[in-house]
C-alpha cells in the first residue's frame, strides 16, 4: 500500500531558515520562474523602509505551491496550536509536514505519478 493511501496524522515540525532568527520577518518577493521558486525574506515590516536584513531561500524546481492570506487558513492555525510538538504557540513560523494532507491531494490528483517523486512540503508563515 502506498504512503498516499495511508490515513496518517499529518506531523509539524519547526524548520529553521538560517539566516532567520525571530519570527519578525515577513515575504518580502516570491519568484516563479523556469529556474525554480526563490523567496525573499525580510525583517521589519513592509510599511516601514527599515529593513536590515534580508534573506533569499531557493528550492529549484517546485512541484506545487499555494499562497494564501492568513485568514484562509483558519483551520491550519487550530491544528498548529492544538500541537505543541510545532512550536507555533512559542512563535515558530515555518514548518516541515510529514504525512502531508497536501502531497497525498497532489498523488491523488495526479493520479499517482508525483509518488515517483521524493516531495517535501513546507509551511511557510509570514511574521508581520
Amino acid at each position: 500500500m502506498t504512503v498516499s493511501k495511508l490515513k496518517m496524522k499529518e506531523k509539524f515540525s519547526p524548520w529553521f531558515i538560517s539566516g532567520i532568527k525571530d519570527n519578525k520577518y515577513y515575504i518580502k518577493i516570491l519568484i516563479d520562474s523556469c529556474s525554480g521558486l526563490e523567496i525573499t525574506f525580510a525583517d521589519g515590516t513592509p510599511d516601514t523602509k527599515k529593513e536590515r536584513n534580508q534573506v533569499k531561500l531557493k528550492f529549484g524546481l517546485v512541484e506545487s505551491y499555494r499562497f494564501c492570506d492568513e485568514h484562509s487558513r483558519l483551520e491550519l492555525y487550530k491544528k498548529l496550536s492544538s500541537d505543541p510538538e510545532s512550536g507555533f504557540l512559542n512563535g515558530n513560523l515555518y514548518f516541515e509536514v510529514k504525512n502531508s494532507e497536501y502531497i497525498r491531494w497532489l498523488h491523488k490528483s495526479s493520479s499517482g505519478i508525483t509518488e515517483e517523486f521524493d516531495l517535501r512540503h513546507y509551511i511557510l508563515m509570514d511574521g508581520r
